[in-house]
């Protein structure tokens, strides 16, 4: 009986560490769209998990698009939350940068692609010359598309400079 029931337990410990090693290896992916729009709270995998990591790589360009823009416009360093380098955890001005300025835009741009996926999108474009051109985009389904990050990042200066002046009245 004691043999049998060492065997149970040394059985449940087993399986226990097992899920224990599981759950951690869920845990290493950190969704990137954790708390602007990821349906699984984080917990995404398959083709949401492809979507979320894609829209990350759109959310971080544009937070470095958007701080390099700032620089250039004021001559001072963007905030950590807006250029997307705060290591805060639950940071209150994160948070409301992305309920407000990168979280709609990002959430705009990933509807709209993925409401297109079957359907090649292209992008008009000008070149340095002033002509025009079709690119074809590459948003959701290759590597990231430059033309969408131009598009988020126009949305996110304006949406920032409204959020600024909304604060300043």
């Amino acid at each position: 009986m004691r043999l049998s029931m060492a065997v149970v337990m040394a059985a449940a410990l087993a399986a226990g560490v097992l899920v224990s090693a599981d759950d951690s290896k869920k845990k290493e992916h950190k969704c990137p769209l954790e708390k602007i729009m990821c349906p699984f709270a984080g917990c995404c995998e398959g083709q949401c998990r492809t979507i979320c990591d894609k829209g990350g790589e759109g959310l971080a360009a544009v937070h470095a698009n958007v701080a390099a823009n700032v620089k250039a416009t004021t001559k001072k360093d963007a905030s950590v939350c807006v250029a997307g380098t705060c290591k805060v955890e639950e940071c209150k001005d994160c948070a409301k940068l992305n309920e407000k300025v990168f979280g709609p835009v990002v959430k705009d741009r990933v509807n709209a692609r993925f409401g297109e996926m079957s359907k090649t999108v292209k992008h008009t474009v000008k070149d340095a010359n002033g002509k025009e051109s079709e690119v074809k985009c590459t948003f959701l389904t290759g590597k990231l598309c430059a033309e969408c990050v131009n598009i988020m990042t126009k949305a996110a200066i304006v949406k920032l400079a409204e959020l600024e002046k909304t604060n300043t009245k």
